[in-house]
């Protein structure tokens, strides 16, 4: 029986797919990976639940969003990285996608890409939202 935990493991397998090294879960305060690497970090933000039908046996449904900062070192290719790494997150979470995990499937709506400042000018950081809703077994 799955619980609001495993949609976080679905959506954290998922992106863990891409293989990447340097990433913060959830997203830290500092960047702690050598010069010049791509750094990604990682929030899932979600919703209260809220029944998903009127019966005594209903899952709770939850819209939240799957969150992914990627920084790069702002100078040189860094920026054209950061772009390219956002765009390959976006396919991994493009919308139609269904994950699943012990139980509970995870629908994937269109995600979104924006340029944020980061508090450190060295790094450039597209934040990639990727919404997603869920129903889970009420514990």
């Amino acid at each position: 029986m799955g619980t609001l935990a495993d949609v976080e493991i679905a959506l954290s397998t998922q992106f863990s797919g891409l293989g990447y090294t340097y990433v913060s879960w959830p997203a830290g305060p500092t960047i702690d990976a050598p010069d010049n690497s791509t750094v990604y970090e990682v929030d899932v933000i979600h919703s209260k639940g809220m029944a998903a039908a009127i019966t005594a046996d209903a899952y709770d449904r939850y819209f939240g969003s799957f969150q992914v900062k990627v920084l790069s070192p702002n100078r040189g290719l860094g920026v054209t990285r950061a772009r390219t790494e956002a765009l390959a997150v976006m396919q991994c979470f493009k919308r139609g996608t269904a994950l699943t995990y012990n139980g509970v499937s995870v629908r994937l709506f269109t995600p979104t890409q924006r340029h944020i400042d980061h508090p450190n000018p060295a790094w450039y950081c597209i934040v990639v939202d990727c919404p997603w809703e869920a129903d889970v077994p009420v514990v």
